[in-house]
């Protein structure tokens, strides 16, 4: 019998940090709980709906560390060891702004895959609650 190959949900970096910290859930829930849904079978996950969801993660302080930012911390580490810390920590703290900054922009570019784990959670809780 010839091998059948299935798609496996493969998320991008951030989706898998929001459901590995079950903020999806966490937020999913929260939806449940403050909208009255009369109508599942019309349902739709709102620009205003998703500018709450990152109000959400800031106000509970999500935070995910990419590998990038975990090679840059072990070249940091490794500066030390080398006395040149010192004179990369500048630039260094520049780079994990704007990593820190592609992150928050990581949000809005996944929106599309990040929306629709919401939906699913939140239509999972409407109709099997």
């Amino acid at each position: 019998m010839p091998d059948i190959e299935l798609e496996s949900a493969v998320f991008s970096p951030i989706t898998t940090a929001l459901l590995k910290d079950n903020a999806i859930f966490d937020y999913a829930t929260k939806y449940y709980y403050s909208h009255q849904m009369t109508d599942p079978k019309n349902f739709a996950f709102t620009e205003a709906d998703f500018q709450d969801f990152l109000k959400f993660l800031k106000d509970n302080n999500f935070e995910y560390e990419t590998e990038t930012e975990k090679k840059f911390a072990e070249g940091l580490r490794l500066s030390e060891d080398d006395d040149l810390n010192k004179e990369i920590a500048t630039s260094y703290g520049q780079l994990m702004k704007t990593i820190d900054a592609a992150k928050d922009k990581a949000n809005v570019d996944k929106k599309v895959e990040i929306e629709s784990l919401l939906t699913d959670k939140i239509l999972k809780r409407c109709c099997y609650s």
